[in-house]
């Protein structure tokens, strides 16, 4: 993995080691190799997400970076500084992305942030003599904290607690000043801390407090660096849904923070700072909603317009185009410039339904885009609108096909299921053996890799209604199921349903649907009761007990 030195490192390279310089040779590198070099900036002193040792950055940052630039394709050149150094040469555009950033207010003007990738939180840190057990006790002590941290804008500022303040440039510097006595503590991120005691000389340096601060870190690039940050995010997802996320944080972060009681005092004191917090934002947006009020008795000559816009953006949240037919203006919003400009590369290929258009990449990936267009009107009547609506429709050709073909298996499973006597004959519904069965093949994973899978057990029992009912009730059930879930019954006769491919709240549909069908049939009288178990979530004996129970 390549590796770069910014401006006030001590590494090799020193005549070369200005953020411009780095940024020069990445692009010469990128256009001679024709792959897309990025430059990441890190905090040269942040362990374990990353530590500069000679010409190597290590930590989980740098791991992740590595399966990061895998999944979007490129290439990473490593730029360690001290934070506050990143910070600036990610503004002035001397770096594309930068690793483990807290977002802010403040910062947000400036970058734009991915989605979050891992959490932490913040945690005290003193000295085992200083007296400081809970945040209150660092009234009048003195704070050692890192430069331009996260910290100061989210929670030591507004706290108060910046009283008696020492900036430094690591936390490492942070934690040796209190090690020495210069300072009485410092707040870091409790892993950060955790790492810097056991593996540097602050015998004496201990965490007084953990779960004070949740913190989300994310990936900043430029302002306004859209393409970048789409690739980042959708690579992000990727390696949370592969595993890789999980195990990066198994290796990195071995231990978890303990959990302070809800009546501790440290929650107590941010819980007031949260509520003075609060209460300046209620008074900001009383004073920015008299002055909205005055600024629409100004605006009343643009209130037709007003009106067109909010009817635009009520009809549809995808790629819009709307013509005005007063004024015989053309418009249009961001998502419809995005798909057009990426479908410049594809060409059309012909399709039966006129609304629809398939297109073909040179790569041959497809896209099949719907076009409609309807005509509205503003509150009054008086701004008359064409709106033409595109939406990208491709993921859903892919579920239907995809659908299709599981409905195919379904049904064939479902006819050799009833041939093998799987299913009840009088209801349709299978029976506990086999829907045991199922779910033990679900857990082993024997037939396909483990799938996320939702089981909703209900109260009630099929004997529990009557003989010209029960059959019934049993099409209610197939009828708000889908066709690839497992309706049945546990060994008491219960009501079992098995969703594989789903989460928690497929699972809630599903049951509501079945409830909402039991109640309009009238076959019982009060609140169905149920629970729903996932997996991952749940155990497997407790999976298998809701079934043999």
């Amino acid at each position: 993995m390549a590796l770069k030195f910014c401006k006030n490192s001590t590494y090799r390279l020193n005549s070369f080691r200005t953020p411009a310089f780095c940024l020069v040779l990445l692009l010469l590198c990128s256009a001679v190799s024709g792959e897309t070099v990025l430059a990441v900036g890190c905090d040269k002193d942040y362990p374990p997400f990353s530590v500069a040792v000679g010409e190597e950055v290590t930590g989980f940052d740098a791991d992740f970076i590595h399966h990061l630039a895998r999944a979007a394709d490129f290439t990473p050149e490593f730029v360690p500084c001290s934070w506050a150094s990143v910070l600036q040469s990610l503004e002035n555009g001397d770096l594309d992305l930068v690793t483990a950033i807290i977002h802010t207010d403040q910062r947000s003007e400036k970058y734009d942030f991915t989605i979050p990738y891992i959490t932490d939180y913040y945690t005290l840190f003193s000295r085992e003599d200083s007296g400081i057990t809970v945040p209150e006790d660092t009234d009048g002590k003195v704070l050692a904290i890192l430069r331009d941290d996260a910290a100061l804008e989210r929670f030591i500022i507004p706290g108060g607690l910046d009283k008696q303040l020492i900036l430094t440039e690591t936390y490492t510097e942070a934690m040796q000043l209190v090690q020495q006595g210069s300072a009485d503590y410092t707040l870091a991120p409790y892993s950060l801390g955790k790492k810097i005691i056991n593996e540097q000389t602050v015998p004496a340096v201990r965490a007084t407090g953990r779960n004070l601060f949740p913190i989300s870190y994310r990936l900043a690039v430029k302002k306004g660096d859209d393409a970048l940050l789409f690739r980042l995010n959708d690579a992000i997802v990727v390696l949370s849904r592969n595993g890789v996320l999980s195990e990066l944080q198994k290796k990195w972060f071995p231990g978890t923070p303990e959990n302070l009681p809800a009546n501790h005092p440290a929650r107590r004191l941010f819980a007031r700072i949260f509520v003075n917090i609060f209460g300046a934002m209620v008074l900001v947006g009383v004073s920015y909603l008299s002055s909205r009020l005055v600024l629409l008795r100004q605006m009343r000559k643009l209130r037709d317009e007003r009106d067109s816009l909010y009817a635009v953006i009520d009809t549809v949240p995808v790629g819009l185009r709307w013509h005005n037919l007063v004024t015989g203006d053309f418009s249009e919003n961001r998502f419809w410039r995005e798909a057009c400009a990426r479908m410049r590369n594809y060409r059309a290929d012909e399709t039966n339904n006129p609304e629809v258009q398939h297109f073909i990449g040179s790569d041959g990936g497809e896209n099949w885009v719907r076009f409609r267009r309807t005509s509205v009107l503003s509150e009054k009547g008086t701004v008359p609108l064409n709106v033409f609506m595109m939406e990208d429709i491709t993921d859903i050709r892919l579920l239907e096909d995809t659908l299709g073909k599981l409905a195919d298996e379904r049904t064939q499973e479902t006819a050799r299921l009833l041939v093998e006597s799987m299913a009840d004959p009088d209801t349709g519904l299978f029976s506990s053996d086999f829907l045991a069965k199922r779910l033990r093949v679900f857990l082993s994973g024997v037939e396909t890799p483990q799938i996320p899978f939702t089981m909703v057990c209900f109260s009630v029992s099929l004997g529990d209604f009557g003989a010209d009912t029960k059959f019934t009730a049993a099409a209610v059930v197939r009828e708000a199921v889908r066709r690839i879930d497992y309706p049945g019954y546990s060994r008491s006769g219960r009501l079992v349903i098995l969703l594989p491919e789903s989460d928690h709240a497929i699972g809630e549909n599903c049951a509501a649907r079945i409830c909402t069908g039991f109640e309009a049939a009238h076959l019982i009288h009060g609140e169905l009761e149920y629970r729903i178990l996932t997996f991952p979530g749940t155990e497997s004996e407790t999976l298998l007990q809701s079934i043999d129970s």
